[in-house]
């Protein structure tokens, strides 16, 4: 679906991505004349891995899990991808096929970049392209540091990593994806998560209620999650 008169009012949430946050006004209005908003619904398949790579998207609104398949079917979430974020510039930039399978956990609402006229417009303006490598090299060392949580830390060091991260200013959390996309998304089984929320929550560092919880011992689920500590 092309933008049209939407066009001016989503430059400052245009802004606020990652990507083109290094990019001037001018630049910004026009790569956003590029794109096409799409409103996909829940668990609508956005592509495939493997499929051809068409282009990129930004989420404005929702939540986008991007995952693999293995060979006997199971599920590996990769990332998942808020508000605020882009997911398969990656591909474009590389010219390769999707990697991963995208589909959203619930309706939301997203801009696409078609590839053949962003890379294009990219190549007559290189300091842009200059402006989103330096991006998605930041990306690229937060995708490293994931790699580095599921690798060297236990279950609940990764589960309190990702508790500290959705801890709200009050100390007050909402887990916004469900329980077994979580777990996929920390290398864990979701039995495993269950008992370490419920070791987490005898040990006194979280109340859980549903996917509410509130943080009751700070500084320990801190230290928790930097592997400066271990539960007993």
């Amino acid at each position: 679906m092309p933008l049209s008169d939407e066009s001016s009012a989503l430059l400052p949430e245009l802004r606020r991505h990652r990507l083109f946050e290094r990019l001037g006004d001018a630049d910004l209005a026009a790569l956003l004349a590029l794109a096409e908003a799409s409103r996909p619904g829940r668990e609508q398949v956005l592509f495939r891995q493997g499929d051809p790579c068409t282009g990129f998207f930004v989420v404005l609104d929702g939540i986008v899990r991007l995952y693999k398949c293995a060979a006997d079917g199971r599920e590996h979430v990769v990332e998942v991808i808020r508000k605020g974020q882009t997911f398969a510039e990656a591909a474009v930039f590389a010219g390769t096929p999707f990697p991963v399978y995208a589909e959203p956990l619930e309706a939301s609402h997203l801009l696409f970049f078609p590839k053949a006229p962003f890379l294009h417009y990219l190549e007559e303006r290189p300091h842009c392209l200059f402006g989103m490598i330096a991006s998605l090299s930041v990306r690229m060392h937060q995708l490293v540091m994931k790699l580095e949580s599921l690798t060297l830390r236990d279950a609940a060091g990764r589960l309190a990593g990702y508790l500290a991260g959705m801890e709200g200013s009050g100390g007050d959390g909402r887990l916004d994806i469900p329980r077994r996309t979580l777990a996929a998304q920390l290398g864990l089984t979701p039995e495993t998560l269950s008992r370490t929320l419920s070791t987490l929550q005898a040990h006194g560092l979280i109340s859980v209620d549903g996917r509410d919880f509130v943080v009751t011992d700070r500084e320990a689920l801190s230290a928790l999650s930097r592997g400066e500590s271990q539960l007993g």
